[in-house]
């Protein structure tokens, strides 16, 4: 009975042990699983930071790369090569560069009735406002004229001409053209030219450039897009006398270079854009 107890006794701490060793065997397993999956989540975790940083590095890079790069500049505006490509304030008229005779401009009306270029009008009418708040009379006396009206101002003159120095063909034609443009070659057709008198004168001629009038004109008609066409001494450059009468509209930008210089039209033209 002893002998039979003891094999019992022998094969339950054998069992014992068994099981024992089950039990280790499947908590090691289990720990070794938590600690791989532990791994695998660390080396995910690692694997994101590390790809972050790179893609940083890469948005660095390509700041640094744009902020490097020079700035694309705009594309310079053209500037007109042609009299025919200018904007419509700085239309070129002389003898070189005549109008058709069925040129004419959209008309507006001043307020004492003479006829310029629409576009001009509002101008027009603040030099002469401006002016008037200065203490002077300035009035257009003369604006739009057609080609057809040139000719007969032109054979006025010759008339005229013959009439006072005795010249008569050719001569008195050379002689009238210098003082009345040529048809076709007058500013006046453009709408964009005023002969302008005033209430302590009432000729046109060099005399009124002594009027006080006349000279306020000419120190402020930059202000309103303005300039004295034919100055004194440009002859040679615009085929005309000098008219200390004859105001041309040219914008302010222009016209304020025009007068400061002491230049003509063609001169600035010339000088902005190349063209003559």
């Amino acid at each position: 009975m002893q002998k039979y107890t003891g094999r019992i006794t022998r094969w339950a701490v054998i069992a014992a042990i068994v099981v024992l060793l089950v039990l280790v065997s499947f908590a090691s397993g289990w720990i070794f699983a938590g600690e791989k999956k532990h791994s695998a989540k660390e080396e995910e975790a690692l694997t994101s930071q590390t790809e972050s940083a790179v893609e940083s590095e890469a948005e660095s890079v390509v700041e640094s790369q744009a902020e490097s790069q020079p700035e694309e500049s705009e594309p310079e505006e053209e500037l007109p090569d042609t009299v025919e490509e200018l904007p419509w304030n700085l239309l070129l008229v002389n003898r070189d560069h005549p109008l058709s005779d069925d040129f004419k401009p959209e008309l507006g009306t001043l307020s004492n009735g003479y006829e310029v270029d629409a576009r001009i009008v509002d101008a027009a009418e603040a030099m002469m406002q401006g002016a008037a708040d200065a203490g002077y009379s300035v009035y257009c006396t003369s604006g739009y004229r057609d080609y057809y009206l040139q000719w007969t101002l032109l054979e006025n003159k010759i008339s005229r001409v013959t009439a006072s120095t005795g010249l008569e063909g050719q001569e008195a034609f050379d002689e009238a053209k210098m003082v009345v443009a040529l048809p076709g070659t007058s500013e006046h057709q453009t709408g964009l030219a005023m002969d302008l008198l005033c209430g302590s004168y009432s000729s046109l001629d060099e005399g009124i450039a002594d009027t006080e009038e006349i000279q306020w004109c000419v120190e402020h008609c930059a202000e309103y897009g303005f300039i004295l066409r034919f100055p004194k001494d440009q002859t040679d450059i615009t085929g005309i006398v000098y008219e200390p009468w004859h105001f041309r509209y040219v914008g302010v930008e222009a016209a304020t270079v025009i007068m400061e210089e002491g230049i003509t039209l063609e001169t600035y033209l010339q000088n902005v854009y190349g063209i003559e």
